[in-house]
């Protein structure tokens, strides 16, 4: 007699990667997460909750979809092991597109990664979709990018 996992286990293309493609579709997912340079720190999230240190003014934080903030060292980290937010539990990777990633080893196998072609990897798992313009809102008081020449500009309508 089967178990009810394996009669109930939903396809999950991500499972059939390579440890390999895992590493690379997971570490282009974090450089696609936005980098800022704290100006203020948030009443509701003064410390970074994987190191417990207390965040300051000038610290460089990454920014995740829930809109809270984190020790870039820290939180990337913590995403290459578990891919929900410490603070909320949200998914990091809300937009994440999994047919994207069953088709990683079909094309990985046709043709050589190359290192200059980490744009074409990000966007190769992430949907396009706007982003949420309450994170932004919410933001702009307590953040500046940290690359002005990629960052978003972060203004109220």
């Amino acid at each position: 007699m089967r178990g009810i996992s394996q009669d109930t286990a939903a396809y999950h293309p991500g499972l059939y990667l390579t440890p390999a493609q895992q590493t690379e579709a997971v570490e282009a997912l974090i450089q696609e997460l936005p980098k800022f340079r704290l100006k203020a720190v948030p009443d509701d999230c003064g410390e970074c909750l994987i190191c417990l240190e207390e965040l300051h003014i000038g610290h460089e934080v990454r920014g995740l979809p829930c809109a809270h903030n984190f020790h870039v060292e820290c939180i990337d980290q913590w995403v290459r092991l578990n891919v929900k937010c410490t603070r909320c539990r949200c998914s990091v990777f809300p937009d994440l597109d999994l047919s994207a990633l069953s088709n990683l080893q079909s094309s990985s196998t046709q043709q050589p990664s190359s290192q200059g072609n980490a744009e074409t990897t990000e966007a190769r798992y992430i949907r396009s979709q706007p982003q949420s313009e309450s994170y932004f809102l919410r933001l702009q008081s307590l953040i500046y990018p940290v690359h002005t020449d990629t960052a978003l500009e972060l203004t109220i309508p």
